[in-house]
């Protein structure tokens, strides 16, 4: 999507005074988050993640980290509350779930940046006070 604007009328700024712009802008199709992903965490973890994108912007996805042979599963839960919490904004996912391994459970947070055709996902990840960043790409 392409195209111009012009701001013009009674808008105004700080201290009345009148208030114009104009210019271009261009929009993109961001395709959903769905799909299997794979690939790897900053600390040598081994990731694969299935992931749902469904219509209201929200994520559902499950998967496993393997390190040093030791797995651990993982969920994440469409966020709750107003449309603006959606796990996915723009090509920007946000979402919270549980970790679990041997060791016991852990609540995880993960924010990411996914390309517009949603090839592939970078992300930051944080469980038990220690963050972890990696990308995934869809197979």
């Amino acid at each position: 999507m392409q195209g111009t604007y012009q701001l013009t009328g009674t808008a105004t700024a700080v201290c009345s005074t009148p208030l114009s712009a104009s210019g271009t802008f261009t929009g993109q199709f961001i395709s959903p988050l769905t799909g299997t992903y794979k690939g790897s965490l900053s600390d040598g973890s081994a990731l694969m993640l299935q992931v749902t994108q469904d219509s209201n912007f929200d994520i559902s996805a499950s998967g496993t980290a393997t390190l040093n042979g030791t797995t651990t599963n993982f969920t994440l839960t469409p966020n709750s509350g107003a449309s603006s919490y959606n796990n996915v904004i723009g090509a920007v996912v946000s979402a919270s779930g549980t970790a679990t391994n041997v060791n016991g459970s852990t609540t995880l947070q993960v924010f990411g940046h996914f390309t517009p055709d949603a090839s592939q996902v970078s992300f930051a990840a944080l469980s038990n006070g220690v963050w972890s960043v990696g990308t995934l790409t869809k197979q």
